[in-house]
């Protein structure tokens, strides 16, 4: 037995309906909704997140506090004032130390072309 798949509306004959047209115009239709939903939510996203960041980059740091250690090797090691530690031994802080005057008059008379780390 063959199935009609044309339909008499009105007098006149429509169109074949193919079931496979329509499901693919039905799942590219929910296709394109799903990118236009995750295309919104990703913008969306984006945007919290260059807040956030503009929000870091503007916000006070926090001072991190000094912090002295003795090293594995008998060195003095003071943490807090970059990414790695100071560390001399006992002989190099002494020496330092003697000069500390100089150091803080030559700093001084340079603090034009000194820079501050913040």
């Amino acid at each position: 037995m063959a199935i009609n798949t044309s339909a008499k509306t009105n007098g006149t004959i429509a169109a074949p309906v193919t079931p496979a047209l329509d499901m693919a115009a039905i799942i590219q239709q929910a296709v394109q909704q799903a990118v236009a939903q995750a295309t919104t939510s990703m913008t969306a996203e984006v945007a919290k997140l260059k807040a956030e960041n503009a929000k870091l980059a503007t916000a006070p740091k926090p001072e991190v506090p000094l912090t002295i250690r003795v090293s594995a090797k008998g060195a003095v090691s003071i943490y807090g004032c970059g990414r790695f530690p100071v560390t001399l031994y006992k002989s190099q802080w002494l020496r330092i130390f003697a000069i500390q005057d100089k150091v803080k008059s030559f700093m001084l008379a340079n603090d034009k072309d000194l820079k501050s780390k913040e």
